[in-house]
Order: structure tokens, then C-alpha cells, then sequence
């Protein structure tokens, strides 16, 4: 039996629905009356007729930013590898095993996060192009103490340098690494357990490989724009402070191939 759903990824801050209505013109909350009124009220109003997923991309023209699709994830997604190079992120897995290492920063808010962090970058794009969906990223890591709190996020990067923060980010405690199946649909995505029976406390100096995935979204990054991932290892809210702070490292080679999974919609149109 398939449930009936219904699917609203847009801007705004938690529960800032009238900043989406003034900034997009989309009432998120007549929406949300009428699906109640339709499943609480008995209202046939059409609403699960309408397509059931609509979703916002960011960096689109105005006009066209909102847009639907019977399914998610949609239809037209390539998932596409962006390997972690030294500094870069590259289309080949790498031949040769390298490292990047780097001890843990605790000053990981705001702007500090991207200057003090591991970044890694793409060749500009050749094209526009739209990622809608969920990103995830599987890193392979050591660590000089028992555990790392991995902090991911993705930029744009412009040709002049400038970034502007997409809001694309992703969490993982190493420790809490382990996955399992799912007892719901994950569509794909590793997920993890979190129970005390599942922690895996680091060794230091021994590979470990990490998956998790992204916070979904809908972006365009423009022609001659780059991708840049960010990773740091610390964060201010719930990370204990070590003194002196450990080394963590990224491997990066053949046999240990870190990388991100981006969700590439080509031509999406309405799907």
C-alpha cells in the first residue's frame, strides 16, 4: 500500500513561513490548511491531486524558482562522484594515496569555518549547474584521539573569489559512524542507528570510513562558478575542548577514496 504524500522544500529560516511569502510569493501555510482540510475536514479541495512534491531552487530565476515533480527524488537526478584531491575535488577517483591533515579548530562559527577549515574545490563549471536532492559523502578518516565530529558544507565559490554560503551541510560523530538498514524508506541514504550498541570509538591513527548524507536542497551553481566543500572536525556547540587539540586526516587515494555524491538534475522542466 503506498501512503499518499505530500512534499514543500523551500526557503526560510524554521518556521519563518511569511518571509517565504513576501521574498517568493508562495503561501506555504494555505498550502499546509489545505492539505489539513482535505485529511482532517474531509474538503475536497484538489490538493492531492496536484503533483505532490514542490520544491524551491535557489540561484534560479524568479519566475521559475518554484517548481514540481510527482516523485522524489526526481526523476531526472544523476548521482555524480566529486572526489577529494589535495585542495580539490576532481571527476577521476585519484591513482596515488594522499593525506590531508589538520588539527582541530574549536572556532568553527560564521566566516571562521570555511577560513580555517579543510576546503576543497572544483574546475569551474563548464555549465549551470543544478543540484536538487541529497547530497552525501563518504570520507575516510583518521584521527590522533577516539573520535571527530565531521562538519561538511558546500559553497559557491565566484570567479572573483567571493562565496556565498548555499546552506548545504551535513553532520556526523565518527564514533556513531555504523550503519544499518533502515526500517522506513531512506531512498538510498545511509542510515545510522545512534544507540550505545552501535558506537565504534576511533583508534587513533587507524582508517575509518564515515557516510552520511547532506541536508536536501535545490541550487543552482553557475557557469564558471566553483564547488567547494569545507570540513571541519569541531563543533562549538557540542564538542569537548582538547588540549593540545588532535590532528584529523583525510585520505584520499585509490584504495580509500573519499568523496561527495551530488544529486545533478540536468534539465528538470516539471517532472
Amino acid at each position: 500500500l503506498r501512503t499518499p504524500k505530500k512534499l514543500i522544500l523551500g526557503p526560510g529560516r524554521h518556521c519563518d513561513w511569511t518571509s517565504v511569502l513576501a521574498n517568493t510569493g508562495f503561501d506555504i501555510v494555505t498550502d499546509e490548511l489545505r492539505f489539513f482540510d482535505y485529511w482532517l475536514r474531509g474538503i475536497d479541495n484538489g490538493v492531492m491531486r496536484e503533483p505532490a512534491v514542490t520544491y524551491y531552487t535557489y540561484n534560479e530565476a524568479p519566475e521559475r524558482a518554484w517548481k514540481s515533480s510527482k516523485t522524489w527524488p526526481l526523476a531526472g537526478e544523476k548521482r555524480t562522484p566529486f572526489y577529494l584531491a589535495p585542495g580539490a575535488l576532481v571527476s577521476a577517483k585519484p591513482a596515488a594515496g594522499e593525506t590531508t591533515r589538520m588539527p582541530v579548530r574549536y572556532d568553527t562559527e560564521a566566516e571562521a569555518f570555511w577560513s580555517t577549515g579543510m576546503s576543497f574545490s572544483s574546475e569551474p563549471l563548464a555549465q549551470d549547474t543544478q543540484v536538487t536532492g541529497h547530497p552525501t559523502a563518504r570520507l575516510w578518516i583518521t584521527s590522533t584521539s577516539g573520535d571527530a565530529d565531521i562538519i561538511a558544507r558546500l559553497d559557491d565559490l565566484a570567479p572573483d573569489g567571493t562565496h556565498t554560503y548555499v546552506g548545504i551541510e551535513g553532520k556526523l560523530r565518527a564514533s556513531l559512524r555504523a550503519t544499518a538498514k533502515a526500517p522506513y524508506n531512506t531512498m538510498g541514504l545511509p542510515w545510522h542507528p545512534f544507540t550505545a550498541d552501535s558506537v565504534q570509538p576511533l583508534e587513533p591513527g587507524v582508517p575509518v570510513e564515515a557516510q552520511f548524507e547532506f541536508l536536501p536542497t535545490s541550487y543552482i551553481f553557475k557557469a564558471g562558478h566553483r564547488i567547494r566543500l569545507t570540513l571541519q572536525f569541531a563543533d562549538p556547540r557540542a564538542t569537548a575542548k582538547l588540549d593540545p587539540a588532535p590532528e584529523v586526516a583525510v585520505l584520499h587515494g585509490r584504495d580509500n577514496a573519499s568523496l561527495i555524491e551530488l544529486p545533478i538534475v540536468r534539465d528538470p522542466g516539471r517532472n
